[in-house]
């Protein structure tokens, strides 16, 4: 990869080629590499706060430009972790020089971009609620990390989301590992981002399946009155 980074500085032609977002992201991409904190497999992190500050992208800009400039192979990355990636710099050169006209508009406009952005916008922000998980037990927080993504998409969920719903549980399983799992299946299975519900849910449950009593009734006989159970 050729590391005289200025070759590929932001210019009006990148912009034209590969749009005005791709460009800026591309720039503070370049950045990023001609740092050198890069992996033995020229990996590095992403600050998302940071990327927003120096290029005025919010976090959705920039998964969206990711996924745009993926496809033709500028970046590379895992859906699970899109905030550690690599960057092509010789992929980029090349299409930015490119005259192919038709090539660029595809570039732009690709429907595949929006649905690899998606994609990775829910990678995204399941990892950071996922953060908050604090459960110690290794089948509590697999259950866990289960209900956040089951509702990562319901636009419900948010850092005191996750944190709240812990409170709850841990308060009301009091330890208890196989009630606070039916509580939280109780809370995936009817896409509950408040646990309390799924609490309700969970008494109303047992409730349903708790054993009935035998009723005892007092019954005259000749020497008094005598207790049967029906």
């Amino acid at each position: 990869m050729p590391t005289d980074f200025k070759r590929a500085s932001f210019d009006v032609k990148a912009s034209m080629r590969i749009g005005l977002e791709n460009a800026v992201f591309c720039y503070w991409l370049l950045g990023l590499v001609g740092s050198g904190d890069c992996d033995g497999e020229g990996l590095f992190d992403i600050d998302r706060e940071a990327t927003r500050e120096g290029t005025s992208l919010g976090a959705d800009s920039q998964l969206s430009c990711q996924a745009s400039l993926r496809k033709y192979g500028v970046v590379r990355y895992s859906d699970e972790n899109p905030d550690r990636i690599s960057f092509d710099l010789e992929k980029y050169l090349w299409i930015i020089r490119s005259d192919d006209e038709e090539f660029n508009k595809e570039f732009r406009v690709s429907p595949r971009s929006k649905s690899d952005a998606r994609k990775a916008k829910k990678a995204c922000v399941s990892k950071a609620l996922k953060s908050y998980i604090s459960a110690e037990d290794p089948d509590v927080k697999r259950e866990l990390e289960h209900w956040v993504d089951a509702l990562v998409d319901s636009g419900k969920m948010t850092k005191e989301t996750v944190i709240r719903f812990q409170e709850t549980l841990n308060g009301y399983a009091k330890g208890s590992r196989k009630v606070a799992l039916d509580v939280i299946g109780m809370a995936v299975a009817s896409k509950y981002s408040n646990c309390v519900w799924a609490i309700e849910s969970y008494e109303r449950e047992k409730m349903q399946i708790k054993p009935k009593s035998t009723p005892t009734i007092k019954v005259a006989t000749k020497g008094g009155l005598s207790e049967k159970r029906y």
